[in-house]
């Protein structure tokens, strides 16, 4: 509903009933999970229209559609399980990284970032036991960087939370960006539960509630949570092979083309090599 048009969120107002008729009617042999979730998002939507009804008068026919909307929801066909064709999944997963792995090759990237952000922190919490936190930053501005890039909340007793030192920050988050993508992976494809999967989430530290809450979300956006990690480690290939000797030239380079993909940026690197 936020637009800089004022006139914008009165027409959304007045074109949600039609878009809620339509995806009532496109309902069919709905995956329990994605029912229950649907149900709750109509329920929390139900409280945001009342709330922005006051100066919205015309939502009054939109909280009427959600209505007949939850009702078809609660009614409509389900079934148990929620898994895509492997060949449909890998399609959604070359959309969402950009890359032509395959899901096992996914998964052995993934466990790698995992074991080496592993190895780097209980290397930084052995030094900090035992001389003392000694700084590997090469010059204080990365290292006020890496104080400024925000952190998820973590439980005193989560694996993240045994790590301190400041160095080892974005190393936590890349930990814990790879962590969500092996339970999206896992859940995709078969493999991890909901239960086990909101498990393995939790030994990031993230508290139970929350740990269940995305679980269950991961499985509506598949392969989203792996752009992270895939993402990153496709970018520093990119650096370590045109921008380590040419970090001049590299820079510009890729701020200057916005938004592109990473083969087409591997191209024009190459071309200024």
């Amino acid at each position: 509903m936020e637009s800089e048009d004022p006139a914008a969120k009165h027409e959304r107002a007045r074109s949600l009933p039609a878009f809620l008729e339509q995806a009532s009617h496109n309902l069919n042999c709905v995956p329990v999970l994605f029912r229950d979730i649907g149900l709750e998002m109509v329920s929390d939507t139900r409280n945001y229209l009342i709330f922005l009804r006051k100066t919205l008068p015309e939502l009054q026919p939109a909280l009427m559609a959600l209505d007949r909307f939850g009702d078809a929801l609660q009614n409509v066909s389900t079934r148990e399980d929620f898994l895509l064709p492997q060949e449909l999944l890998e399609r959604i997963l070359r959309f969402h990284t950009h890359c032509d792995r395959d899901i096992q090759e996914i998964n052995d990237t993934l466990d790698q970032e995992i074991d080496e952000m592993q190895q780097i922190l209980e290397q930084e919490a052995r030094s900090f036991v035992s001389g003392g936190f000694k700084t590997q930053c090469p010059h204080s501005l990365w290292s006020e960087a890496l104080k400024s890039i925000p952190m998820p909340a973590v439980e005193k007793d989560g694996l993240i939370g045994l790590y301190q030192s400041e160095v080892n920050r974005l190393a936590k988050r890349r930990l814990w960006r790879a962590i969500r993508g092996k339970v999206d992976i896992g859940l995709q494809t078969g493999t991890m539960n909901i239960s086990t999967a909101a498990g393995y989430l939790k030994e990031t530290g993230i508290n139970v509630e929350q740990t269940m809450s995305s679980v269950r979300k991961y499985t509506l956006n598949p392969g989203y949570q792996l752009c992270y990690t895939l993402g990153l480690r496709r970018f520093l290939d990119l650096f370590h092979r045109y921008g380590d000797e040419n970090l001049q030239n590299f820079v510009p380079t890729v701020l200057g083309q916005g938004e592109i993909d990473f083969a087409d940026l591997e191209k024009i690197l190459r071309g200024y090599q």
